[in-house]
Formats: structure tokens, sequence, C-alpha cells
């Protein structure tokens, strides 16, 4: 393992890391794993981990950043020990990438075109593995990179976000090969990868044409955003939920006096934010009637987060919950989140 590959592997974490908010490079995704596949040639599995495990450790500290302010400012932690933690999680993550590149040294044995075939299988397989073990992490699969790309991401509805993931690492894999191996490269590696993009690109395209050419009312188009700003700290101190709900109904009101202007009489529907109700809505009547009232006098459909109970086998289980209400007021919808992280 020279300086040269271990720089491969950096260069990966960093085109890895720079796919996600704040930095969104997303067209580096395509080729983000190319260096990292690059360095593994001629590798011992045990030297592909090594390689594997710095690239996704340089590019989850990146990504995961995020966790050490949300230890210091919400768990009250020593910011020493927050880091800590986080380069720990980061290093978790980056276990995945490790075995990522292990498996492909292992059973591809330097045979390119068969490393070529199992590099999007294996990366996948490893994503479902991280999203469910130990309760699961999944955060930052690739394929959430392209969520600006539309066009690439119709095929979730298709294949989830595994299958975007799965199209990503295959052009990756496909791109190494071209030009790690020029004069080995399969007609049928570079025109199954062309054929590929078509059809996962021909079926975004026709999905977004359907959604731009059916015709529909403008009040069905129409939506009234809520963002109360409210500081994750302040949510849940005692006495501050009356306050917050406050907030977001003003700011309800003023969107729904702002819509005759628009030659509708309210908003179809009011979203509001994720845990904009912090508290349990089946155990505080008064604050539930007032956000009923909110529906009823905005005469609009009321989405909002909020804490759900349900039955679990003879005890009560709390549930991240989205509530729909009718401008009549009545409870029309819930869904409770599936998989908590």
């Amino acid at each position: 393992m020279t300086g040269r590959d271990v720089g491969y592997a950096v260069l990966s974490g960093l085109f890895l890391g720079s796919l996600f908010p704040p930095f969104r490079f997303e067209a580096l995704a395509w080729i983000a794993l190319v260096p990292l596949l690059w360095s593994l040639d001629r590798k011992r599995p045990h030297e592909g981990f090594a390689l594997g495990f710095l690239t996704g450790l340089i590019a989850y500290a990146i990504i995961i950043w995020w966790v050490k302010i949300t230890m210091v400012s919400y768990g009250g932690l020593n910011p020493v020990l927050a880091w800590l933690i986080t380069l720990v999680l980061a290093a978790y993550m980056g276990v995945y990438v490790g075995l990522f590149a292990y498996g492909l040294v292992m059973i591809g044995r330097g045979n390119g075109l068969l490393v070529c075939l199992l590099a999007a299988p294996m990366w996948v397989s490893l994503e479902l593995i991280r999203a469910y073990f130990l309760s699961g992490f999944p955060w930052a699969l690739l394929g959430y990179s392209q969520y600006r790309v539309l066009p690439v991401v119709q095929i979730a509805d298709l294949v989830g976000i595994y299958g975007v993931s799965f199209f990503i690492v295959a052009v990756n894999a496909a791109v190494w090969h071209f030009f790690r191996h020029p004069h080995r490269s399969p007609f049928w590696v570079v025109s199954g990868t062309a054929i590929l993009s078509v059809l996962v690109l021909g079926y975004g395209y026709l999905r977004l044409a359907e959604l731009s050419t059916t015709p529909a009312p403008s009040a069905q188009r129409l939506v009234g955003i809520v963002q109360g700003n409210t500081d994750q700290g302040e949510k849940w101190p005692p006495g501050r939920q009356l306050k917050i709900l406050q907030t977001h109904e003003a700011i309800s009101h003023t969107i729904a006096k702002g819509f005759p202007r628009s030659g509708l009489s309210a908003p179809p529907l009011i979203v509001w934010p994720e845990a904009a109700a912090p508290f349990i809505y089946s155990e505080q009547p008064r604050l539930k009637a007032r956000i009923v009232e909110t529906a009823r006098q905005t005469g609009a459909y009321l989405l909002f987060g909020t804490l759900g109970t349900k039955d679990g086998k003879g005890r009560v289980l709390f549930t991240n919950s989205a509530y729909l209400i009718s401008p009549e007021g009545q409870e029309v919808g819930r869904y409770d989140k599936m998989h908590l992280v």
C-alpha cells in the first residue's frame, strides 16, 4: 500500500463528504468511488479494508459533524466528549465502507470485471445492514445525494432509495473499469451501463412529464407553509407549548388572510413542521382543541407533527406522528414514523 493509494482513498472520502449539505456537490457522486476502486488494485484484503475505512471515516466525519452540536446544545455533554463520540460514530459508519472494499478485494481477487459487477450489490447490501443493524442509522445513504436531480430519483418509486444507490455505484464501477482496464472492458459493460442510464433517466423524464402535463386546478397547487422557527432547546421546557402553538396559529391565520387575493377563500392545505406541537396529542385536550379550531378558522386542511401513542401489547408506545385535520375539525389522517433511529 503506497502513499498514492492513501491519497486516492482520501480523495474518495472528500468526494463522498461533499455530496451532502452544506456542500451539495451531487455531480461528484458519479465518480466519488472511482479513486477508492483504483487504490484497491492488487491489494490484500486487510489493505483494502484499511483504505475503505479511511475513505468512510473522512466522508462521514464531514457529513455528521452536526452530531457534536446536538449533544452539546441539547444533551449537555462536554464538547471534547461530544467530538470524541462523533468521531466514534463516523468510524463506525466508516467500517461499512471498509467492508465494501474488503469484500471487493476478497471476492474479486484482482478480476476487474468481477469487481465491476460486485460493487453495486455489495454497496447496497451494506447500506441495508447499516439501516437496520443496532436499530439502524440510515443517514446519508448514497442515493440521497441526488435529491435535487429529479430525473434520477424518480426510480425510487419502483426500487426505493437503495435502487438509486445501486445505479450510482454501478456507474462508478463502470467508469473505473473503463479507465483502469481500457483494453479489457467488454462491449457489454459499456453498453450495459449506457442502457441502464437510458432506462433510469428515461423513466425519470417520463414521470416528470406526467406531472407537468397533468392539468390541475390552481387550488391544488397552493400550499401554506408555516415555519415557527422554534429552537430545539425551547420546545420541551414546561409552559412553552402554548407559546409555540400561538406562534404557529398566528402564521396560519396570516397565510389564510392572504389567499382571497389569489382567488381562493383559503389555502387547501397548511403544513406545520415536524414536532410543531411538542406534547402528547391525545393527552392534552385543551391544546388539541386549539389545533382543531385553527383548522376550522382557516378553512384549510392542517398537517402537523406531534407525539402520539399506541398500544404495544399491554404497554403504551410513543410515536413520532403526523396528523391531518380537516376544515371541519375532523381527524382524517395519521401517520406514525415506522423506523425511529
